[in-house]
């Protein structure tokens, strides 16, 4: 399909409103941007296709829709319920997965966690800089010290004065071979 030129396009324009730009624009976009069809490259994890699993992920979305309509006390429990229950009913079918591919394809369960369980090695950039998470450290290291140090202290002052047998420490044995 060829672009329609200048006359042609403002009369096509006032006739059809938007047609003549899509004529133009469409082999244009076609021919620098085609249609592709994709594949992603991890497949989704095989246990949530469980029918289980879908209908505990359903009771969950409905009682987060009914929370967002009317929030009170009982919609907010009956969501925690629900999504409780996803979590129980994913780590089931999680492992009933592994255990069936454990029991009856042993290399393939190998690939399966590495594929699966095991995270990507990717590092992910700090959200704050490594001088200020080192001083958080020191603070939060500096404020439990302060608050457990009165308590070892005293700790350690009643065991000195507890009248407990304190001995001389041994005396060195000389063997052959140490003189």
């Amino acid at each position: 399909m060829k672009p329609l030129g200048p006359a042609r396009c403002a009369a096509q324009l006032s006739r059809a409103g938007v047609g003549c730009q899509l004529a133009t624009w469409h082999p244009i976009i076609d021919h620098h941007m085609p249609m592709r069809t994709l594949q992603l490259r991890h497949q989704a994890y095989p246990w949530l296709r469980d029918e289980e699993v879908q209908a505990a992920m359903a009771a969950r979305r409905r009682a987060r829709r009914a929370r967002d309509r009317a929030p009170s006390e009982s919609t907010q429990q009956q969501l925690r319920t629900c999504r409780n229950a996803v979590k129980t009913t994913l780590n089931r079918a999680c492992a009933a997965f592994f255990e069936h591919s454990y029991k009856y394809s042993r290399p393939k369960t190998w690939k399966n966690v590495r594929q699966f369980l095991v995270a990507s090695g990717k590092a992910r950039p700090r959200t704050t800089s490594p001088a200020a998470a080192d001083q958080q450290w020191a603070n939060k290291l500096n404020d439990h010290f302060a608050s457990i140090g009165p308590s070892v202290a005293a700790a350690l002052a009643e065991s000195d004065t507890a009248g407990a047998d304190i001995r001389d420490p041994r005396r060195p044995v000389a063997t052959r071979g140490d003189l």
